[in-house]
């Protein structure tokens, strides 16, 4: 993603909160440790808040950190940005999860760095994985942290784009799984920044920063 199109990101959100615009993004930069508490429900592995980022530990080998985003759905013409970088093991896999279905049923994409690619994958709290493809790249694992991508649903189609806007990786599903959204990371340790999600059913959920220490995702769900 280019510098102009962060900036254009961040300006759509300061409008829709002055204007109560259609099209808002709901953001957590972890700065504030309460305001991520009440904004993530974490499923499994360790989470937490520190120096700006928030840090996900895998609780072992083969097994997944899971946490999810506020009540924000899968729907087309949805966005989710992540910045991450890997600490612990210096291959530790990160992922947006977007779709969560069940607990035997995740969807998420992002980079794998023990192979240097962006995948898109299906897997479950429990472990095991069903993998859709992986697009190799020579930055994954070399740079710290990883330059920001996002992934979109476009349609039935799951998409990678990288900082630069180009398209690392798709998938297209004979109907696109729906569930909630949010962080996922794999055998080691995984810190976040500036996660940010936009589209047409985060409309009106946008916090303004007045707000945001007594806003809480079950009162964004109120909202809609």
């Amino acid at each position: 993603m280019t510098l102009h199109r962060i900036i254009a990101w961040s300006a759509c959100l300061s409008i829709g909160i002055a204007s109560g615009g259609v099209a808002d993004t709901l953001r957590d930069d972890f700065e504030d440790p309460d305001f991520t508490d009440a904004m993530w429900e974490v499923l499994q592995g360790d989470w937490e808040t520190k120096d700006g980022w928030w840090h996900g530990l895998s609780p072992a080998i083969g097994d997944g950190a899971f946490a999810l985003f506020s009540d924000i759905e899968t729907h087309d013409g949805l966005r989710i940005q992540v910045t991450e970088q890997h600490v612990a093991g210096g291959w530790a896999n990160g992922y947006i999860i977007f779709a969560y279905v069940s607990e035997t049923e995740v969807y998420y994409a992002g980079a794998r760095i023990g192979r240097g690619s962006w995948t898109i994958e299906k897997s479950a709290l429990i472990g095991g994985e069903q993998n859709f493809g992986e697009v190799d790249d020579a930055r994954i694992g070399r740079v710290e942290p990883l330059p920001p991508y996002t992934v979109v649903i476009e349609g039935n189609d799951v998409v990678i784009y990288d900082d630069e806007d180009d398209e690392m990786n798709r998938h297209s599903f004979a109907k696109m799984p729906v569930g909630r959204i949010g962080l996922a990371n794999e055998s080691a340790e995984t810190k976040y920044d500036d996660f940010m999600a936009d589209g047409p059913a985060v409309a009106g959920l946008a916090v303004s920063p007045a707000g945001r220490l007594t806003t809480t995702w079950a009162q964004l769900r109120r909202r809609r």
